[in-house]
């Protein structure tokens, strides 16, 4: 399966590709928003991963709503540590998961992408 994750924090974004390349996985990463969107157009993915609070003005919901738009069938999971509150509800109900920080270990990633 090939694999996207959006995440400014690099522990985060090497934690993943570990995991994933592990399970047998293909993995790409972005620091970004606008990095992740410029693979999303040139590579498909069948999972994208992407933090809610992201660097440079274009936010987790920001990417999520842009590849939505795009009609890509990719699932996108989204992941954050704040507490949830309305925006983050409605998103989450769209999104085709949802993962909480701080992650604990490899198993809650491997588990976020079966579910």
């Amino acid at each position: 399966m090939r694999i996207l994750v959006i995440d400014d924090e690099k522990a985060v974004r090497g934690l993943f590709a570990e995991a994933l390349s592990r399970a047998g996985h293909e993995v790409d990463t972005a620091e970004g928003g606008p990095e992740g969107l410029q693979l999303l157009q040139s590579t498909p993915y069948e999972v994208v991963f992407v933090d809610i609070l992201l660097p440079g003005g274009m936010s987790g919901f920001d990417v999520f709503d842009e590849i939505r738009q795009r009609g890509t069938s990719s699932r996108v999971v989204l992941m954050t540590g704040r507490p949830m509150d309305e925006k983050l509800a409605s998103y989450a109900d769209r999104a085709d998961g949802l993962l909480r920080k701080p992650i604990n270990g490899l198993h809650q990633i491997v588990a976020a992408l079966e579910a």
